[in-house]
C-alpha cells in the first residue's frame, strides 16, 4: 500500500513539476514491485513509459521496447502499442493504469501465467558477462554471492540515481 501511495503522489504531485528537474530520471521501481493485480514488473514498465512520455527517462534505460517490459505485457495478453499509447497520452496514476489493464482483460487475468511470470522475475539470474558488467560498474567483486538479475539491476538503478543526483548537486 505504501508503494501505491508513493507512486500516486509521484504521478500527481512530482511529475507535473518535472521540467524543474535538472537531469534525466532513473526508474527506481524494482521489477519485484507489484500493485493490486500482483504482476511483477508492471509498475516499472508504467514508470518507464510515463518518464519517457515526459522526456525524462534516462538515456541508459529503454522505454517499452523489447525485454521485460514487452514480456510483461505479452504475459498479460495486452497489445504493446495500445498500452504504450494509453500511458503516453493519459500519463495516469498507477492505480488508474491497473484499472485500465483490468478493463482490457474484462477482469480475466490469467492467474497461472502471472504466477509463472512472477516466478521467472524472482528467480532469473544474469549471465556471467552481464553480471560482471554490473558488478564492475558498482565497484564490487564477482565472488558469486550476488547472481539475482533483479537484485543486481535494482542496485545498479540506485547507483545510477546516486551518480545523477551528485551531478545535479555539482552543476
Amino acid at each position: 500500500m505504501n508503494n501505491l501511495e508513493d507512486w500516486h503522489y509521484f504521478n500527481v504531485r512530482d511529475l507535473p513539476e518535472a521540467p524543474l528537474l535538472p537531469g534525466a530520471a532513473i526508474p527506481l521501481i524494482s521489477s519485484l514491485d507489484y500493485g493490486r493485480l500482483g504482476v511483477c514488473q508492471l509498475p516499472r514498465t508504467w514508470l518507464k513509459v510515463i518518464l519517457e512520455a515526459k522526456g525524462l527517462l534516462h538515456s541508459d534505460y529503454p522505454g517499452c521496447g523489447d525485454g521485460l517490459d514487452a514480456k510483461v505485457l505479452k504475459t498479460l495478453g495486452l497489445d504493446r502499442d495500445a498500452t504504450v499509447e494509453f500511458l503516453q497520452s493519459e500519463t495516469p496514476a498507477y492505480s488508474v493504469f491497473e484499472s485500465w489493464v483490468s478493463e482490457q482483460k474484462r477482469g480475466r487475468i490469467d492467474g497461472e501465467a502471472v504466477k509463472e511470470w512472477n516466478h521467472f522475475i524472482r528467480t532469473r539470474e544474469h549471465l556471467e558477462e552481464k553480471r560482471n558488467s554490473i558488478l564492475d560498474f558498482l565497484g564490487l567483486p564477482n565472488d558469486g554471492n550476488m547472481t539475482s538479475a533483479v537484485v543486481l539491476n535494482h542496485i545498479e538503478d540506485w547507483e545510477y540515481a546516486y551518480r545523477e543526483l551528485k551531478s545535479w548537486a555539482i552543476s
